[in-house]
This record gives structure tokens, C-alpha cells and sequence, in this order.
């Protein structure tokens, strides 16, 4: 995820700061040619040594060890609490101790479609941001596809249309916009496909290409 994100930012010329408490991750970061720092999170002198309390207006808390990214975020909402900082977590218990510790957003990767997906989509520069890192140079995407009034599966029951099985895709969910409610399991949706729904899909881009097609 980080190395990712800092190719990103590299891509689109935003100016950062790459830093490490790991051996591996320095050594991962050189590797790819970035200047990276080490840094010891425990202390206030090196936070504040890389701007964090002054100039740093964001920061990425992208370690795979959950336990670092808390300590990095207690300890740099301590020196500035107007601070916006982002931390990586795997599932709903650490985003909740995280967003307590003081983080304005986490990023689950594991679980970056359902209602994620739909309040991005109400901010979809910050969701082609979000995609862009987290699929970029894969085989794999994440889409919507509204069904269309001439799409073969209108009023097919939901749980007999098989589309997951039929188009070699995961479906993340359904998106009712008359309620304006999101379903998550849509093979427990008794109710029939109608024109206008909207399904969140993960899948091989070629796959998800083949879906669009037969549903619009």
C-alpha cells in the first residue's frame, strides 16, 4: 500500500516525505529509487524534526504492523491536533481503536467497496484517488454498473441470476437509489432486478467489461 501511494504521488508531482522505523522498508523504498528517512516513532524531537507539529498538514500511516501505525498517529495527534492523518487498517476493530486514537481516516483494503465505495462516490475525485492507488497496473477493478432498461436479467430474482457465477466476478453489493440504501449480500435480496439499480463489482477488468455490457 505505500509503495503504491508514494507512486502516486510521485506520478502527479505532489511533494512528500517518505520515512520508516523498519530495516526492510528503507531498504524497499531504495530499492525503488525514493529517498527515505529512518525515524524512531517513540520520540516528539524526530516527529517534530519532519514537520509534524509545524509545516506537515497530512500524514499516511501505511506500516503493515497495526501496532506502529497507532503509536505513529497517538503520538502526531499529540503535537498537532488540526493534523488530517490517514492509517492503514485490515478490519472494523483497529479502525475503531485507530479512528479513537486520533485519525481522520483509515483505508481498509480488504474492504474499500460497500458503503465506502458509495460515500466516495459522492466525492469522485477523492474515489479515482483512492482506486487509482489501490488498483493501479492490476488486472483488477472496482466498478458500479447501473442495469439498463434492455438488460436480460430485469425481473430475475436477484438470488437466480447467478451473476457472480455466470461473469467470474465478486459483487460487493447493491446500491437501491429509490431508498438510497446500500445491500451487501445480494443473494439474500429477495426482490427482482429492475432498471436503475446500481451493483458495486470487483473483478478482472476484461470480466467486468463482459458484465457492463449484458446489464446496461
Amino acid at each position: 500500500m505505500a509503495q503504491e501511494i508514494v507512486k502516486y504521488f510521485d506520478s502527479k508531482g505532489i511533494d512528500f516525505v517518505m520515512v520508516s522505523a523498519s530495516q526492510s522498508g528503507i531498504e524497499r523504498a531504495k530499492s525503488d529509487n525514493y529517498k527515505v528517512y529512518n525515524i524512531d516513532y517513540h520520540t516528539d524531537d524526530d516527529l517534530e524534526k519532519f514537520g509534524i507539529g509545524s509545516e506537515v498538514k497530512t500524514i499516511f500511516c501505511l506500516s503493515n504492523d497495526f501496532n506502529r501505525n497507532l503509536f505513529f498517529t497517538l503520538s502526531a495527534r499529540n503535537l498537532d491536533k488540526s493534523l488530517y492523518i490517514v492509517s492503514l487498517v485490515s478490519n472494523k476493530e483497529e479502525r475503531d481503536k485507530m479512528l479513537l486514537a486520533g485519525a481522520n481516516k483509515t483505508i481498509d483494503p480488504y474492504a474499500i467497496g460497500a458503503n465506502q465505495f458509495f460515500t466516495l462516490m459522492k466525492k469522485p475525485k477523492l474515489f479515482l484517488v483512492l482506486t487509482d492507488i489501490l488498483y493501479r497496473e492490476k488486472d483488477i477493478d472496482l466498478d458500479q454498473v447501473t442495469i439498463g432498461k434492455n438488460s436480460k436479467y430485469i425481473d430475475i430474482p436477484f438470488y437466480h441470476a447467478k451473476l457472480e457465477e455466470n461473469y467470474n466476478i465478486a459483487i460487493i453489493g447493491l446500491y437501491d437509489a429509490k431508498r438510497e440504501k446500500f445491500k451487501y449480500n445480494i443473494k439474500k435480496i429477495l426482490r427482482k432486478v429492475k432498471e436503475g439499480d446500481t451493483i458495486v463489482v470487483m473483478g478482472k477488468k476484461k470480466d467486468i467489461a463482459k458484465f457492463k455490457k449484458d446489464l446496461s
